[in-house]
């Protein structure tokens, strides 16, 4: 690399189900193609840099495709799982413009929003052509800006044509009907196969120190339901297990009273969580289940990152998934 070069920014990688581990290997980097741009993965950091030092200006900024490279990334991170269908895709949406004063990036906080080409296109019903008062659009946290009514009657809907890839908000106003919004993700590149998130970075090159953005992504939590077969009923209603800590909350096991018979036949015993627990790859909670044929106690082991499971009996009041562990006794 030159000396020429310039810092524009970095983006660090957290992950909560990861700890301190490094997150950024299961997370690619794609830059929207431009000559005048590199970036480099050091670590857990991505550090972006300008080609040459002189002033150099981004009018449509700089747009970062985000590929999860572990099959699991999604069962483990706190992020939407719906992304579309192939005919309407949708991409998790991060944008610097909306990082806070320590340039945060939440990824419970990112929108996923649909995927349409460069040239937009808006479904304007009959009635709303004719009430049709003000087009405007403009980048998603930036400036809106005017757009010409269609002189004739629209049979397909309302087209116009985008800059450049980016999140745009299109707005609609009519006369004597509610004024719609739409919030949207633009490429030619990806948007009928779509990476999993974007990242769009809208700022200037600076002498100041360059920023640094943290994106944050928070572990999935679950209700934990352990499975226990070999016990009879009497080794089940002398067992205990231990409660946890987690982060000043005091979540308890509820023991089931009914066995459940499991596809095999096998008859099982079953403990859940009263509340959800994150995942992590290496959690530092220890859970103890004892009875009185057993006073030293058995660590449990901890939920992994595998299937995840619809909320069932008795957890079926609750929303969210669920995460099992079979144990044998």
């Amino acid at each position: 690399m030159t000396s020429s070069a310039q810092i524009l920014f970095t983006i660090k990688i957290k992950h909560e189900y990861f700890g301190e581990n490094n997150a950024a290997k299961d997370i690619h980097f794609d830059l929207e193609p431009h000559s005048a741009v590199l970036l480099r993965v050091l670590g857990d950091e991505v550090v972006v840099y300008a080609k040459a030092k002189p002033a150099l200006t981004f009018p449509q900024g700089l747009i970062f495709y985000i590929r999860f490279l572990d099959p699991l990334f999604l069962n483990y991170s706190d992020i939407k799982l719906d992304q579309g269908t192939k005919a309407s895709p949708q991409i998790l949406f991060f944008n610097t413009a909306q990082a806070d004063a320590a340039g945060m990036l939440l990824s419970q906080d990112a929108p996923l929003l649909p995927i349409s080409p460069l040239q937009f296109y808006y479904p304007l019903k009959n009635n709303e052509w004719q009430a049709l008062q003000k087009v405007s659009c403009g980048p998603i946290g930036g400036t809106s800006t005017p757009l010409p009514l269609p002189q004739t009657p629209l049979k397909e809907g309302y087209f116009f044509d985008l800059p450049a890839a980016g999140g745009y908000e299109a707005h609609f106003e009519f006369s004597g009907l509610p004024a719609q919004s739409y919030s949207f993700f633009a490429s030619d590149l990806h948007w009928q196969q779509p990476p999993s998130a974007v990242l769009q970075w809208q700022g200037a090159p600076s002498e100041a120190p360059a920023p640094v953005y943290t994106l944050h992504f928070n572990a999935r939590a679950t209700y934990w339901r352990y499975f226990f077969t070999g016990l009879s009923p009497d080794e089940w209603a002398k067992t205990s297990i231990s409660p946890l800590d987690i982060k000043s909350q005091k979540i308890q096991f509820v023991k089931e009273t009914e066995p459940l018979s499991l596809p095999n036949g096998v008859q099982a015993f079953v403990a859940h969580s009263d509340e959800m627990i994150p995942l992590m790859k290496n959690p530092p909670w220890k859970i103890v289940m004892s009875n009185a044929f057993s006073q030293e106690g058995f660590r449990l082991p901890c939920a992994q990152a595998g299937i995840l499971k619809t909320i069932e009996e008795p957890l079926v009041s609750k929303s969210g998934f669920c995460s099992e562990i079979f144990i044998n006794h």
